[in-house]
């Protein structure tokens, strides 16, 4: 079975390892095929790059890019959260390095309030859009060379509608700081442009997200995709055949198989919660999970989550011997945004005072749906994890020793928060919390 994470994002404007020697527990008959089911009719998936071994290379950010990487994390948070409060969803996963992607891309095409609201919503309310593109440019040349053994690939396009040009300083600046391809396409032939806009998606994303665009209307006006591809492999992998009780947000104790390794991890405890980080590849990346402590529900312990709190809780981790017990499970999880941005201050942009006329010379356009589907799947061999986010603008006028030592035991029973992040930067892939197995 192969195993890879996909993070994809999109927007529409319409109108018209290296393998680590400290893990105690592995299993080494197990293998990982390089194949990849085929999922789109009469379309073969490109095949996956090769896993090389690499160093580990850290990124070391300046105080901007620190403030601004910090201001990316803020609005991660700030969206689980005020997504979590209005759901009633108990298993969410959500893709906030997709979004940010996306949004960001956006606002190079937003002007004046429209352009403050984006700006202050994703973090970046004290920077220039040059300071937030060229952040966005490093840590994107960091993300796909930092780690040979995990597999990830960005991919950026513009469609334009034909009829419609595109300002050619957000082309310019798309291309440069995003590397975006821009491609013309004919709205009216709805079949054909369909066809190419859903095949670029399913190529990017190795067949693993065959579609995206349901139709084609022939008042759209531009179509902006980010597609991020992950493939995460744990250090090494993990042994399975375990079942434990797990306990679900309403109290319901179930039975579920988890995988496990006695390793050393990152780890940090106190009176709330319980972290550990297990890491992917040359540990450039890890997924982190935050346990409440048996005295306090998830819920209080998302409610009083802050971006301070995240980076204080990320900083105070530091290596235990670990028996480390994960449950195997899968999510799925399908949102409309447009709530959730408008809660965090994205207004103008939905109405008709939007003003994006420094992506294309037309007043009247303004967003009008943001929807995000995404899933994730963690097994022994690492995670698999995909999301899609689209947002559509409407023309307003119509995530060792031979001797054995003591290991603290991790078994995550109850529910949890989870989140993929690359340890250097603290940037945040996916996030989601678990409620019920």
């Amino acid at each position: 079975m192969k195993l890879f994470t996909l993070l994809f994002c999109m927007i529409i404007i319409s109108a018209c390892t290296s393998t680590g020697d400290d893990s105690l527990l592995l299993n080494p008959q197990d293998s990982l095929s390089n194949e990849v089911e085929e999922v789109v009719e009469n379309t073969t998936p490109a095949e996956l790059p090769e896993r090389m071994s690499t160093e580990l290379i850290e990124l070391e950010l300046s105080e901007l890019e620190k403030n601004i990487s910090n201001g990316s994390n803020a609005f991660a948070i700030k969206w689980f959260k005020q997504a979590i409060q209005t759901t009633d969803q108990r298993n969410l996963v959500l893709s906030p390095l997709s979004a940010s992607y996306a949004l960001a891309m956006t606002a190079n095409g937003a002007k004046g309030n429209t352009l403050s609201e984006f700006k202050s919503v994703l973090g970046f309310a004290d920077y220039t859009l040059d300071e937030v593109n060229a952040f966005y440019k490093k840590i994107t040349n960091h993300l796909l060379t930092s780690d040979g053994q995990t597999i990830l690939g960005i991919a950026n396009s513009i469609w334009v509608n034909q009829l419609y040009q595109l300002q050619p300083d957000f082309i310019t600046t798309n291309k440069e700081y995003y590397s975006a391809e821009v491609r013309a396409i004919d709205c009216l032939d709805s079949p054909t442009t369909l066809a190419v806009v859903n095949q670029w998606v399913s190529d990017k994303t190795y067949g693993r997200i065959p579609s995206i665009l349901d139709k084609v209307e022939p008042s759209d006006r531009v179509y902006l995709i980010n597609a991020l591809y992950f493939d995460g492999l744990w250090l090494s992998p993990m042994t399975e055949g375990w079942t434990i009780n797990f306990t679900n947000d309403d109290g319901k104790i179930v039975p579920i198989p988890v995988i496990g390794q006695k390793r050393s991890m990152n780890y940090f405890t106190d009176e709330e919660v319980e972290i550990a980080s297990a890491d992917y590849g040359n540990r450039t990346y890890s997924m982190v999970v935050i346990m409440p402590k048996e005295n306090l529900s998830i819920q209080r312990v998302i409610e009083s989550l802050t971006s301070e709190k995240w980076q204080m809780w990320m900083e105070r981790q530091k290596k235990e011997n670990l028996f480390f017990k994960l449950p195997i499970f899968k999510l799925d999880s399908s949102r409309e945004l447009k709530d959730d941005l408008e809660a965090l201050g994205l207004l103008t942009a939905f109405n008709d005072k939007a003003n994006f006329t420094n992506m294309i010379q037309e007043k009247g356009i303004a967003l009008s749906q943001v929807i995000q589907k995404a899933n994730i799947d963690v097994n022994k061999y690492g995670t698999t994890a995909s999301a899609a986010t689209l947002v559509k603008n409407m023309w307003i006028s119509d995530f060792g020793s031979s001797e054995e030592p003591t290991y603290i035991d991790f078994l995550v029973n109850r529910p949890f928060i989870f989140a993929i992040r690359e340890n250097s930067t603290n940037t945040i892939l996916f996030m989601g919390k678990v409620g019920k197995l």
